[in-house]
């Protein structure tokens, strides 16, 4: 591959890596304080549920992180999970 379109490519996915790690810091940190006030308080149902719903936001989230994970990965290598073919020369 060009060396100008490695770089092309690399300038391109990097910002996506970079929204990815922001979602997931954003979804420890949520998930590390709602976990927080469920072991240290007494919770209301009203509050579990809230609660409840704030863990399945951050799994939803922590998915689509995921999701722009692959994409930067497709941007930058032009494969989606695809494990390149095995060469065929001979190691001396």
């Amino acid at each position: 591959m060009n060396k100008a379109l490695y770089w092309l490519r690399l300038a391109a996915s990097l910002p996506i890596y970079a929204v990815a790690i922001l979602i997931w810091v954003q979804v420890s940190k949520t998930v590390f304080k709602s976990a927080v006030l469920v072991f240290t308080t007494h919770l209301t149902p009203y509050r579990f549920g809230e609660v409840l719903g704030v863990w399945l936001f951050c799994v939803l989230s922590a998915s689509i992180a995921y999701g722009m994970w692959l994409l930067g990965r497709y941007v930058r290598t032009s494969r989606f999970r695809v494990q390149p073919k095995p060469s065929s020369t001979d190691l001396p």
